[in-house]
């Protein structure tokens, strides 16, 4: 273990990451990540899931109660979280997670399942590595031919405040290594910092976090971030491939500027040059994304001639809402909305496309395009309407076509 990494670990086994009980995040369904590529699964069997940094574990453990049938392994160097994450697992009867303490430097002691792993989770740990691109080339050795890589790292752009505030405690105690002694006063420059620089950011509540996550966010002995030029080089060295953004309305133009003018010019340019123009127009503390080996590619969207041959499911990161009057005799649907990850709900009118969402709202299994298409059908639609609908849920991330 280099010298780095040990002192990582050590800072992390004083103050286990991340604080918390088990919870369910998104971004981690498998069979969802998977849809995202072209290339799909050659063999039936388990899937096999690898949390490269799982810490507490925590999120692994969420993912691992929602998807029974898939095998999560957890690695990680802090011995006083993989603890924690053990006894977790054990507290809910999870058998179908496990633990191993590992180096992402070197992976050693990591089993590899036969044709490498489906799904790799790597959020918020390589920037902590003493080498990033090590790390991620390692990562690329044991993920599948068809496998992908929810990953995150740090977003420089958005930290500069932040950063701001970590200069002025290493300026206050620029000879002082014990993180015990530069806590306090380095919470009273924070209590500054919400009044000043952080106030009404992204950072406005770090004065009130607890001290594990005080200590990762502020005090960490060894952390880099990354802008889109530094990211898209870590990729480019690695061979992996850019695939999407995590949330991809989160990094769109149309969705984001509202200006037609602002938003024709800003389409002449190329995606990752957007990219630039919307992390210094806004704040992306992390840069979440889902990655490929460089073999694989973004899945091709959903196309009219297709729509009725394939297989759908509900998107396992939508909600939906029906609000209902009873009446004499009857009840009448008021309203009905969906909402997608943790944004805002969205109501759907009337018409073929409520239908359509009424109809999945206790959907919980796999159904073809052909019997939406029937469904709707039946209810006043015709085929080329309900085959639109289809892609239009498609467009919503209320559903999505499974590999």
């Amino acid at each position: 273990m280099d010298k780095t990494t040990a002192a990582v670990k050590e800072m992390y086994e004083k103050y286990p990451y991340p604080s918390g009980v088990p919870t369910v995040r998104c971004g981690v369904d498998v069979n969802l990540l998977l849809s995202y590529v072209q290339v799909a699964r050659a063999k039936p069997g388990k899937q096999t899931v690898l949390d490269a940094g799982c810490g507490r574990g925590i999120g692994l453990i969420g993912a691992a109660m929602l998807q029974p049938d898939i095998h999560f392994i957890g690695v990680d160097i802090n011995t006083t979280a993989l603890k924690d994450a053990r006894q977790n697992a054990k507290n809910r009867g999870l058998t179908n997670v496990e633990f191993v303490e590992a180096d992402l430097m070197t992976l050693e002691g990591v089993k590899v399942p036969k044709g490498g792993f489906d799904v790799i989770y790597s959020s918020g740990v390589l920037h902590h590595l003493s080498n990033p691109l090590l790390g991620l080339q390692n990562l690329d050795k044991v993920l599948a031919p068809h496998g992908v890589i929810s990953f995150m790292v740090y977003g420089s752009f958005a930290r500069q405040a932040l950063y701001r505030l970590i200069e002025s405690i290493d300026l206050l105690h620029p000879e002082e290594q014990d993180i015990e002694k530069k806590l306090p006063l380095a919470r009273l420059l924070s209590n500054v910092a919400s009044q000043g620089i952080f106030k009404d950011n992204c950072w406005s509540k770090t004065a009130i976090t607890d001290d594990v996550e005080f200590v990762d966010r502020c005090l960490n002995v060894n952390e880099v971030s990354y802008d889109i030029d530094g990211l898209w080089q870590l990729l480019e060295q690695a061979n992996m491939k850019f695939i999407r953004w995590d949330d991809p309305e989160d990094w769109s133009i149309s969705h984001l500027f509202d200006n037609e003018q602002l938003i024709k010019e800003l389409s002449q340019l190329t995606p990752k040059d957007q990219f630039k123009i919307i992390e210094r127009m806004f704040e992306r503390p992390r840069l979440s994304l889902v990655m490929s080996k460089n073999t694989n590619s973004p899945r091709l969207p959903i196309s009219i001639e297709s729509v009725s041959r394939l297989n759908y499911a509900v998107n396992p990161e939508v909600s939906f809402s029906v609000e209902k009057r009873n009446l004499n005799g009857f009840q009448r649907i008021e309203t009905l909305r969906f909402t997608y990850k943790t944004k805002e709900p969205k109501s759907i009118g009337n018409g073929l496309l409520a239908q359509a969402a009424l109809l999945l709202v206790d959907q919980n299994s796999l159904f073809s395009g052909d019997e939406m298409i029937k469904a709707l059908v039946e209810k006043g639609g015709t085929n080329l309407e309900a085959a639109t609908v289809l892609m239009q849920l498609a467009s919503l991330n209320i559903i999505y076509c499974p590999q």
